[in-house]
């Protein structure tokens, strides 16, 4: 219950209250304080109860959806609605758009930077990836592989396998060839080094204690419990795909 409390402070004005339990950064109280604050202004009451807090992840959910579809257009895969469907579905993500938690506002910004990615809108790229670590801050390991995955796509990519061994050339002649690439991500891996930095080497915010690195082997259960259950819906999903791709190319032979 310390994430409600810590938005309605928030919401409240009193930027300066924070829970030493909280270990993520506060993007999704202060999101929560800018709602606030327009439905003060426009509509004179703010949104500071559990219900309307919770209604903001509902909204981030939605988001999520329609930013599924737009990566999934951008990267011409078949079924895009069906398969924005299967992310904004996910159990483990789809729950918390009924509470009130980081993991729909950190899949939504981090998603958004993806997209910018791929549009080549490397503002909307580094300001998205900004966002999506003020939710949590190891989405850095994502924003940070766009970057590299950009790179390498466009040079790695086009190598036959005799010469990929000169990739790490390559890369670096593509790095030098894209530096308003090279400066956005540089702007975003420096504000993440401050950061790490400011908080003594550490990402982790508040209750370190709890955090500490470690081997956690019922994770590993739990991990492959959820993949079992959910790879079978995964292969009726595909199955389904294939045999509908399968049915317009019967349909075109025969016409």
């Amino acid at each position: 219950m310390f994430h409600i409390s810590q938005a309605k402070a928030f919401c409240n004005g009193r930027f300066t209250l924070w829970d030493p339990m909280i270990t993520t950064p506060p993007g999704l109280y202060l999101l929560s304080a800018f709602f606030s604050q327009f439905a003060e202004k426009l509509f004179s009451f703010q949104l500071s109860s559990i219900a309307a807090l919770r209604a903001i992840n509902s909204v981030l959910g939605l988001g999520v959806l329609l930013i599924s579809f737009a990566v999934a257009k951008e990267l011409k895969t078949s079924h895009p609605f069906e398969r924005s469907l299967i992310i904004a579905l996910l159990p483990t993500l789809y729950i918390f758009n009924f509470l009130y938690y980081t993991d729909v506002g950190s899949v939504f910004f981090t998603l958004l930077s993806y997209h910018g990615a791929l549009k080549k809108n490397w503002i909307l790229y580094l300001l998205a990836g900004l966002v999506s670590l003020t939710f949590r801050q190891t989405n850095i390991i994502w924003v940070a592989g766009f970057f590299v995955g950009d790179i390498v796509h466009r040079r790695a990519g086009k190598l036959s396998l005799s010469k990929r061994k000169e990739s790490l050339r390559l890369i670096y002649s593509a790095l030098l060839n894209r530096k308003q690439l090279i400066f956005f991500a540089i702007l975003l891996l420096g504000c993440f080094c401050s950061f790490v930095y400011w908080n003594n080497g550490s990402i982790v915010l508040g209750d370190k204690q709890s955090h500490q690195v470690s081997a956690h082997w019922a994770q590993m259960l739990y991990f492959f419990s959820f993949t079992s259950v959910f790879f079978a819906v995964s292969i009726g999903i595909f199955i389904y795909i294939s045999f509908d791709c399968l049915l317009g190319i019967d349909k075109d032979t025969a016409e």
